[in-house]
């Protein structure tokens, strides 16, 4: 059986921004205003999440 796509949209990133302490930290030491920051950090950000739900990289994006 084929699982379906793991997809994360912006407001699943900000939830995690808000959430995660580490992620809460890097984006308030930024200094950019939270759509700006996960624009430019989407991969890495996806990233990090992938990691904590425990999909490793099995769907990375191309982007």
């Amino acid at each position: 059986m084929k699982r379906k796509p793991f997809t994360i949209n912006d407001e699943d990133r900000q939830q995690w921004c808000d959430n995660d302490e580490s992620l809460y930290y890097w984006q308030r030491a930024s200094a950019l205003p939270r759509r700006d920051f996960i624009r430019t950090n989407r991969n890495l950000i996806d990233a990090i999440i992938r990691k904590a739900v425990g999909q490793h990289d099995t769907q990375r994006s191309k982007s």
